[in-house]
């Protein structure tokens, strides 16, 4: 059983992608060269100057100097604001459905959206544009102004309530924006990751879908940052060839397809009793309590029983997905846990066996995609130290001892892998759409770099060797290009070009995304980007006096997710702190450097406070991907890993939904001394002194 339904980074988008706009959405956000034809770029969170690789941040400076605006909503002056933003919008996390409406009931009162664009390419923004047999009264339109559904006007001052933003701010945006032809739209991952958080991808499309343009220069939506998918671009051959490894017999069509479309689709599993996919954010409850799941699902809750597990893929699982306290609760009631991963991190400490395998240091030579206009190179740097093997070795010795056949288990040698890389990368002329073979390759260089694979000479467009030299290999781009934009076609053809959406339009009403999210029963939306409380125990609205403070968890520049936070510099550098507000802080006596226990129902972490201005009151943060360090008397976290205290919710398509837990902060009085994160100790094995 693996946990790969749901969704992890992507949060809510992937099955609102699918069925209102027809397709990933992921694949159609601007080029860095179409970005600098927008006029106004607008948005949500998207801290990229610290967590996108590559020039996401530089580009946006490139386009101011260019003389467009950025306006940056987030609850923090982040990195990127800092950088780049005109102006900062301050919003407690979780809430931007609500700014998003009241901006669209701004539009509609004043006329200044796209009616014309919506009447041909959407479906359900008003009542003479529904589809057939919908509700009275269900448009968009109709729950917006107050005409339909709840009755309620979604005016900026019922906004402001639930968001933080005054309402003469959100009146002065919305005006902005309508005042502007060309507006990027662009949002951070993290912003969807809400209990029912489909309803605010579905609100976030419409807003930009109401602004009109889309398919011409300048007018953009999306929500992973810039993609080159539309020029020239390289992709380097799989390392594992779909065709090369076993099919999974615990995934049939129908089953969940992690991230892209997280959920099960009932009517398409021949057997619903054939998949096995845990979701990640129940997995640790589910494992405890033998079973998964919703009463609606045609199986019922599914019944589990696990005695084993296994730590591999370089991710340190009990650290990276909520709900750790009952992680660890889960782990120590099996029978046998193993793990395999380079580093002894804050997860393999739990394992009863853990073997090491290689860096990619000592990895074989490879390949790789950086973005999608570019490949690079790694060269094997040393032989594995110690005891340390590739995990390719492990899988074939364990499946030896287990009676297998290892050419099964791993039907490919480490150089065929590598090999495969360069042999099948591919080179696309942004011009003529044409596809070629990117690499140059002697049989010398085959059989001096891959050992043993039967390879054959090929030509390409750049030569194999300086590819190995250069170490990076860049497609040509230039502003000159003719990049297509994103849905050019279905807005040059609606008819003879349509969405992959059931109506073959983009659908502000969208009953398949409804029906399809409902159905698996973690969330209940409705056709439409409603703003709701999606759950009582969780985000704006359903704070307590307990629990008064919304938590969210943005990226730090000591680590990537949880990878390097056991480097000492870098914990030296980059402290993991509890960013409190000025506000916050003076309610509760709590000065900069203070040492402040944060608690939320599912955990307690220990943390220094850093108390900024810059910071929305009523909210407090801790980064991303601190390895936990338990302390056994108290279960106190003395490392900082903010899944201690996420909310163990999965949501709408399986998302974790943890933007707005709950949480609490005071002064920490009690007898534990916090060491700064520089002296601490990497990390311990459990029961080791």
């Amino acid at each position: 059983m693996h946990a790969e339904a749901g969704t992890v980074s992507f949060g809510s988008w992937s099955v609102v992608d699918t069925h209102m706009i027809g397709g990933f959405g992921m694949s159609n956000t601007p080029h860095h060269l179409q970005l600098i034809t927008s006029d106004l770029h607008v948005l949500f969170g998207c801290n990229w100057a610290a967590n996108k690789a590559g020039n996401h941040a530089l580009y946006l400076e490139e386009c101011r100097k260019r003389g467009a605006k950025v306006i940056v909503i987030d609850p923090w002056l982040s990195q990127t604001s800092q950088m780049v933003a005109d102006e900062w919008i301050p919003i407690l996390p979780g809430s931007d459905t609500a700014l998003v409406i009241a901006i669209c009931y701004e539009w509609i009162n004043a006329g200044t959206y796209d009616q014309e664009f919506l009447d041909t390419y959407c479906i359900g923004f008003d009542g003479d544009h529904m589809p057939e047999g919908a509700p009275e009264n269900a448009s968009w339109k109709d729950y917006v102004m107050g005409t339909g559904y709840d009755m309620t006007p979604k005016t900026p001052e019922w906004a402001e309530k639930i968001c933080g933003v005054p309402a003469d701010t959100i009146r002065s945006l919305a005006a902005e924006i309508a005042s502007v032809d060309k507006v990027d739209f662009n949002c951070a991952q993290s912003a969807s990751k809400i209990p029912a958080g489909e309803q605010f991808v579905q609100s976030f499309y419409t807003m930009a879908l109401m602004h009109g343009g889309i398919g011409t220069p300048g007018h953009y939506f999306g929500w992973s940052g810039v993609k080159e998918f539309m020029s020239s671009g390289i992709s380097t051959g799989a390392y594992c060839p779909v065709t090369a490894d076993p099919a999974n017999p615990l995934a049939p069509a129908g089953s969940p397809v992690y991230m892209y479309y997280p959920i099960p689709s009932f009517p398409t599993l021949e057997d619903p009793d054939s998949w096995l996919n845990l979701e990640p954010s129940e997995c640790w409850r589910s494992i405890l309590s033998g079973e998964y799941g919703r009463d609606c699902w045609p199986t019922g809750k599914r019944k589990v029983d696990i005695h084993a597990a296994y730590f591999g893929g370089h991710m340190s699982t009990l650290n990276q997905i909520p709900d750790t306290m009952n992680g660890i609760k889960a782990v120590r009631a099996m029978d046998f846990v193993w793990g395999v991963n380079p580093f002894f991190d804050s997860t393999r400490q739990y394992c009863d066996v853990l073997l090491p395998c290689a860096t990619f240091w000592e990895k074989p030579n490879k390949a790789f995609g950086g973005d999608y206009a570019s490949a690079l190179w790694f060269d094997k740097i040393i032989d594995p130290l110690y005891e340390a093997k590739c995990e390719s070795w492990i899988a074939e010795e364990l499946a030896t001892r287990l009676g297998l056949d290892p050419k099964v288990v791993n039907t490919l040698s480490d150089a065929e892998r590598t090999y495969a890389t360069v042999r099948d990368a591919t080179y696309m002329d942004g011009t003529t759409f044409e596809s070629s073979t990117l690499l140059t390759i002697k049989q010398e260089e085959i059989d001096q770099f891959f050992p043993g694979v039967e390879g054959t000479p090929q030509e390409g467009k750049f030569t194999f060797q300086e590819f190995r030299e250069k170490g990076i290999l860049k497609a040509e781009l230039s502003e000159d290009m003719f990049i297509p934009e994103p849905y050019m076609a279905f807005i040059a053809d609606p008819e003879g070009s349509p969405l992959k959406t059931a109506s073959g339009k983009f659908e502000i009403y969208c009953e398949t995304a409804a029906y399809m999210i409902n159905s698996v029963g973690y969330s209940t939306i409705a056709p439409i980007g409603m703003y709701q409380i999606g759950d009582p125990e969780q985000g704006a609205g359903t704070q307590t006096d307990e629990y008064p403070l919304l938590l969210w968890t943005p990226h730090s520049l000591r680590r990537a997710h949880s990878v390097n936070d056991n480097v000492v510099s870098l914990r030296e550098a980059f402290p993991q702190e509890c960013f409190i507000s000025e506000v916050d802080a003076r309610e509760r006596d709590i000065k900069n450097g203070d040492t402040v226990l944060m608690t939320s129902p599912h955990g307690k972490v220990l943390r220094p406070a850093k108390v900024i201005p810059t910071l929305v009151p009523g909210a407090v943060a801790i980064q991303d991907g601190a390895w936990f360090q338990i302390d056994e008397e108290t279960g106190i976290d003395l490392g900082g890993c903010p899944n201690v205290l996420q909310a163990p919710k999965s949501s709408g398509g399986g998302c974790q939904a943890w933007t707005g837990t709950l949480v609490q902060v005071e002064k920490y009085t009690g007898d534990l001394t916090l060491e700064p994160d520089k002296n601490r100790p990497i990390v311990m094995p459990v029961g080791v002194e």
